[in-house]
């Protein structure tokens, strides 16, 4: 959807569709309420300020910046962007922050490695690669030296998938030369 067009001395706005939609059986009202996104929703207890939008993943809240100058963002799937009150926005966002506090579960800062909580369950990085801790080892009383360990272990498996596929390729290419080769008759 769009208001406005390039000749205009105004920027002209965007608004996608919402899954289910059809811009040939939306309403006038229906798109004008796409336009409402961003929403301002108010300022949290903490002081940040929540607004509440629409992305191609789905609804999320802002509620301030990184340190690089980026949004912090937490997805409200399941809640309508247009509708959520900024009570339940400041619960998504306080939910957040604790996960992201008990994100660390050890760190070795002398060494850059840190065994951290992630989407799928505790691992070990040193910014540079990532290993998974085995389900039957709890992360918190893993030592230096064993994720050092486990660091390796996973260096050594990328090196021998990146091998097999290079060796792969290099049988594709000899038997694509050796077609060439072939003389036809």
């Amino acid at each position: 959807m769009q208001i406005g067009t390039k000749d205009d001395e105004d920027k002209p706005k965007f608004a996608g569709l919402h899954p289910g939609q059809k811009l040939t059986t939306i309403t006038f009202d229906e798109a004008m309420k796409l336009f409402s996104l961003p929403r301002e929703l108010g300022v949290s207890a903490d002081g940040d300020l929540l607004i509440s939008k629409m992305g191609p993943w789905g609804p999320y809240v802002t509620y301030g910046k990184k340190s690089d100058g980026k949004d912090l963002n937490v997805s409200i799937k399941g809640e309508n962007p247009f509708d959520i009150t900024l009570e339940q926005a400041a619960e998504y966002v306080k939910q957040k922050k604790i996960d992201d506090a008990n994100r660390l579960i050890l760190d070795f800062p002398d060494d850059g490695i840190q065994v951290l909580n992630g989407r799928y369950g505790p691992y070990i990085t040193n910014l540079e690669k990532n290993a998974r801790i085995p389900k039957d080892r709890e992360p918190s009383t893993l030592t230096l030296q064993e994720c050092q360990d486990f660091l390796e272990k996973a260096r050594a498996a990328q090196k021998e998938i990146r091998q097999e596929k290079s060796c792969r390729k290099e049988k594709s290419q000899r038997r694509k030369r050796r077609r060439r080769k072939r003389p036809r008759g």
